[in-house]
């Protein structure tokens, strides 16, 4: 397994926390997400991302855990999660769970729109306010 740094980005009050780590094989992204620039913002996340993939032990767990995002992010986010699409022929799995607050119903709605985008490969968990 290569020496890839674990990824770690502060959550701000428009950015979300995203950490990553090849050794445990989890991602996660929680907080809010509306970020002046959705992709400047991603740019670092997709390039770990792909660089994760190339040497990722064979289960990752990408947790999203968020309070709100955007537009813009919301097409983003789409990107960096099919970006696991070719890894998954390589013999890797991924499993996404989307966790939203258990009477947030945009959220949930969210998880599932992303849940059929993405063939259904995601667990939407709801947890109370």
């Amino acid at each position: 397994m290569s020496q890839l740094e674990i990824l770690n980005i502060p959550g701000t009050v428009k950015t979300p926390a995203i950490h990553g780590d090849v050794k445990t094989g989890k991602i996660s992204i929680s907080g809010r997400c509306v970020p002046e620039n959705a992709v400047d913002f991603f740019i670092p996340v997709k390039t770990w991302i792909e660089k994760y993939i190339e040497v990722a032990p064979t289960a990752t767990e990408f947790q999203v855990e968020l309070d709100y995002f955007n537009t813009s992010s919301s097409i983003i986010l789409l990107n960096v999660f099919r970006l696991f699409n070719p890894s998954q022929h390589k013999g890797m799995s991924v499993n996404f769970v989307w966790i939203y607050v258990d009477d947030d119903l945009d959220m949930k709605e969210a998880g599932e729109e992303y849940k059929a985008m993405l063939g259904g490969n995601l667990t939407l968990v709801p947890k109370q306010p």
